[in-house]
């Protein structure tokens, strides 16, 4: 996240409020810093909203003046004295009338561009929440990389020397030491999401029939390679899965899994709250949620704590058995207090 002193430079950049010298300097910045520049774009997106919700505003102002035209009180019942022509009637009644159909059009042609406002903020949301995921993606990809390349380095077998072995004696071979296992709570997330992958597998196969076009065929060719534990090319399938496609939703819940088996937790937790906005199911995604908080519990700790509680304090909850066999085994090995 952009400090607000860089916030307000950009602001000020795109507006055309920078001095001209400030301006081409912070120009050459923008083309030397990739992450600057699309922070930049970000920026040019949303910088015309004050400008919509203006608009919305004054929207709302006729909202209000239709509902005091409204209130206005009927003419009363008894005829009134008999005007001396029907002409004077008319032109009595004939300003109302205009006032009355003005309004009623300026309030249709707001609430059209309320409606616009409504599906571009959306979008806006969406493509913002997607770039963000698919950007914290590729900075966890770098870093799993260099740890990866580091780890290799240092297994990497030196130069070969000859081991001193005293007369008579057998040179011993080099041992290989085995991968340290994962810390206890990641153990039990992963024998918990076992469950999660079985029925979120399950419910994509028993649509039927698909076809063969745009996020349906990614979506397959994901849950294919998931079957078959390529979790790093289910990740690149599942993110080529656009915001606006009706399978979106589905392949951020596949997502959260395929991070959590690549061990990319922080972009598991993403991807699932993500996908929680699209499930109205909260007592499935609490619990499901509570599991990848429990798979890097070091980092999650206060968040795990806060919704295992709000878990197991519900009698009606679906899942407290399950959160209460989790409490304990976690106290048993001395994660939860007792």
């Amino acid at each position: 996240m952009i400090d607000q002193a860089l916030h307000d430079k950009i602001e000020a950049y795109l507006l055309g409020n920078l001095p001209p010298a400030e301006a081409v300097a912070f120009e050459k910045q923008i083309q030397g810093d990739p992450e600057l520049a699309g922070e930049v774009e970000l920026h040019r997106l949303i910088l015309p909203v004050p400008d919509r919700l203006a608009e919305l505003e004054l929207q709302q102002d006729f909202a209000s003046w239709q509902r005091e035209l409204d209130a206005i009180d009927p003419p009363p019942k008894s005829p009134p004295p008999a005007p001396k022509t029907g002409y004077a009637k008319f032109w009595l009644v004939a300003p109302v009338l205009l006032l009355l159909a003005g309004a009623f059009g300026l309030w249709r042609y707001y609430e059209g561009q309320l409606a616009q406002e409504r599906a571009e903020r959306r979008r806006l949301e969406q493509a913002l929440e997607a770039e963000k995921l698919e950007s914290d993606r590729q900075k966890q990809e770098i870093r799993q990389l260099r740890e990866d390349l580091l780890r290799s380095q240092q297994s990497a077998p030196g130069p070969a020397v000859e081991p001193a072995t005293p007369p008579g004696g057998n040179q011993q071979a080099a041992v290989t030491q085995p991968p340290a296992p994962d810390p206890e709570w990641t153990q039990l997330a992963d024998q918990e999401l076992i469950a999660y992958a079985d029925i979120m597998l399950e419910s994509l196969r028993d649509r039927g029939v698909r076809s063969d076009a745009g996020g349906e065929e990614l979506v397959d060719k994901a849950d294919t390679a998931i079957l078959n534990k390529k979790y790093r090319e289910a990740t690149k399938l599942l993110t080529r899965v656009k915001a606006n496609d009706p399978l979106y939703p589905k392949s951020l819940e596949m997502l959260a899994y395929v991070y959590f088996k690549r061990k990319l937790y922080a972009q598991a937790v993403d991807a699932y709250r993500i996908y929680r906005t699209f499930d109205s199911d909260t007592d499935k995604t609490d619990w499901d949620l509570c599991l990848f908080y429990l798979a890097d519990y070091q980092r999650y700790r206060s968040e795990f704590q806060e919704l295992l509680n709000k878990i197991t304090g519900d009698a009606k909850h679906p899942r407290r058995d399950k959160a209460l066999a989790l409490r304990d085994a976690l106290a048993e090995r001395g994660i939860w207090p007792k």
